[in-house]
């Protein structure tokens, strides 16, 4: 479920910050620098995961992410926080591992925005960006794709 929830944020984000020159899925080796701004970036941080019921049948699923905005200018990252924080409350498509779209949708809770300041002048790509903190709680039967919120 977890990379189907990923793809579906990427792809949603991709189609909803117009502005936006793609969003960058984080995971080993993939390097920021080279990436024309603005951009976003996806990041799975952790998943907690809770037993319902006794039988240890049903579970309450929930995962984290990490939303990176990388603007060029202080004015373009005000203006992207808002426009992403504004998408990320509607409704998800949810797409399976076949990129093909099930019908259905979830939802995120969106809690913080951090500005973060860049550490190294030298590197110009991390000048003018934040991250959201974002996660995605489900309740579904062990091994079943089916799911609510």
């Amino acid at each position: 479920m977890l990379f189907e929830i990923m793809l579906s944020l990427r792809m949603y984000l991709d189609s909803k910050i117009t502005e936006s020159t793609k969003t960058q899925m984080i995971y080993d080796g993939v390097k920021l620098t080279g990436l024309t701004k603005p951009f976003l970036t996806l990041q799975h941080l952790m998943a907690n995961d809770l037993i319902l019921a006794a039988g240890r049948t049903s579970y309450q699923s929930t995962y984290n992410f990490q939303i990176g905005v990388f603007a060029r200018d202080f004015q373009e990252l005000i203006k992207l926080q808002e426009k992403v924080a504004t998408e990320l409350r509607k409704p998800i498509p949810l797409y399976d591992e076949t990129y093909t779209d099930t019908g259905k949708t979830f939802v995120c809770d969106v809690s913080d925005f951090s500005p973060i300041g860049n550490d190294d002048v030298a590197s110009e790509t991390f000048n003018f960006r934040g991250y959201f903190d974002v996660s995605v709680t489900i309740l579904r039967d062990n091994g079943s794709k089916e799911f609510t919120q």
